[in-house]
């Protein structure tokens, strides 16, 4: 099982983008966990998404991955929860992947998982952060974290995600269903 760990005052493109990118990976347990004990949430921008269940419910044993989106409301609200630096340390030392992007490397600091490891953030975030390498690049894959700079870096992050779950052939079968780089625009202003 895949788990999208949220409180109200997340980024929904983080959000979105990586649920989208994992089902279109055949991954079927994608599932996003209210840590709140609501299952209606607003993202920063007020979009209203109901989760498919609540943190209690979640065994840290079935976790092939957790994942933290940004949004500074939202990562605070993760930071503040037993459950969530609970769940994200077990399925940790149970072998799973711990994605975390944009604000969310602060919850990673504070359940000890920075410490020896490479890891990026939003810029300017890592000078909140103790331990751990920054990297200024916008994914960066260390053993089991994945870590991402922000809301740009969504679709990298979620191939990134994708790849350790599925394998390279799978993500770049599904990068190519997305024909282009993600970093590629052409405005016409005539």
């Amino acid at each position: 099982m895949i788990s999208i760990l949220l409180a109200s005052g997340f980024e929904e493109t983080e959000v979105v983008t990586v649920f989208d990118i994992l089902k279109r990976g055949d991954i079927e347990d994608v599932s996003l966990i209210s840590v709140t004990g609501n299952r209606k949430l607003h993202s920063v921008r007020n979009l209203t998404i109901y989760a498919h269940g609540k943190i209690e419910e979640v065994d840290s044993k079935e976790q092939s991955a957790i994942i933290l989106p940004g949004g500074k409301a939202g990562v605070n609200r993760l930071r503040s929860s037993i459950f969530v630096k609970k769940l994200v340390r077990d399925a940790y030392d149970n072998g799973g992947y711990i994605g975390a992007i944009c604000e969310a490397p602060l919850v990673l600091e504070e359940v000890g998982l920075l410490k020896g490891y490479d890891y990026t953030c939003f810029q300017g975030m890592e000078k909140e952060l103790e331990t751990g390498n920054f990297i200024d690049k916008k994914v960066v894959v260390d053993r089991q974290l994945i870590t991402a700079q922000s809301p740009s870096s969504s679709a990298l992050f979620a191939f990134a995600i994708l790849e350790k779950l599925k394998g390279k052939e799978v993500r770049k079968r599904i990068q190519s269903e997305w024909k282009g780089k993600c970093e590629e625009v052409s405005v016409n202003e005539e």
